[in-house]
């Protein structure tokens, strides 16, 4: 079972794994900016980032191009 089918199963919305995913940046960038000693040298960031210098797109295009919601971050 695919990760966004599991979340579907689980929350019972088609979308939750992509829901999940588009609030995780902004979340991730508020704990870390109350927390300096959480920021480390993120090295799979930068390895998305030159894939497409959106991170969600980056995402997109690797891995959940089959998944629930993410065809729309292609046509953003």
């Amino acid at each position: 079972m695919s990760m966004d089918k599991f979340y579907e199963l689980v929350f019972g919305d088609s979308k939750a794994f992509y829901k999940l995913c588009m609030a995780l940046p902004q979340i991730i960038e508020d704990v870390v900016s109350e927390n300096e000693a959480l920021a480390l040298k993120n090295t799979v960031y930068e390895e998305l980032t030159k894939e497409h210098s959106d991170l969600l797109t980056a995402l997109y295009l690797l891995a959940f191009s089959t998944y629930e919601g993410f065809e729309q971050c292609v046509t953003k």
